[in-house]
């Protein structure tokens, strides 16, 4: 009977030391997305691919880390994440051009040179950065957890909860 109690209380013990680890991990990847806010200047610098319109550069379940940039320093060929109404989520797509107004035409890299109408003038105040690293298969974590339990990335932090197409 004793041996049965001392099993229980270790279980339990393990059980809460779990508990307190992912605590405190969720806290860590919080202060790690906010500094990473503050650091890049922009209020979603990691964002998950769900779309494979820039493969095989960027493929669905990358994580794509986003960098604050000034529309003149835009060039051509960069990769930019944008907000349009058109689409629900961002979309992150690579310049293809620069229209004589300063806004900017982008076209998906597997988009066989289809361009929609809303690529054709996307204005600065709606970029919301470039992409600045691609890290493999790590988008899906995010992926994952906020399709598990939606609630819990839009409560953690609404930024979180983005996506690009």
């Amino acid at each position: 009977m004793a041996k049965r109690k001392k099993k229980s209380a270790n279980i339990l013990r393990d059980v809460a030391e779990t508990a307190a680890y992912a605590v405190m991990g969720v806290f860590i990847a919080i202060f790690i997305y906010h500094a990473l806010i503050f650091l890049l200047e922009t209020d979603r610098p990691v964002i998950d691919v769900i779309s494979s319109s820039m493969s095989p550069n960027i493929n669905v379940g990358d994580m794509v880390v986003v960098r604050h940039v000034r529309p003149e320093d835009i060039k051509i060929g960069d990769v930019i994440v944008f907000d349009t109404l058109s689409e629900p989520l961002p979309v992150i797509h690579r310049v293809y051009k620069i229209n004589e107004d300063g806004t900017f035409q982008t076209l998906g890299d597997n988009n066989n040179g289809v361009q929609h109408d809303w690529e054709k003038r996307i204005e600065s105040k709606d970029i919301v950065g470039k992409s600045m690293l691609v890290i493999p298969y790590l988008g899906w974590v995010k992926i994952v957890v906020c399709d598990a339990v939606p609630a819990v990335c839009k409560i953690l932090s609404p930024a979180v909860y983005g996506r690009v197409r």
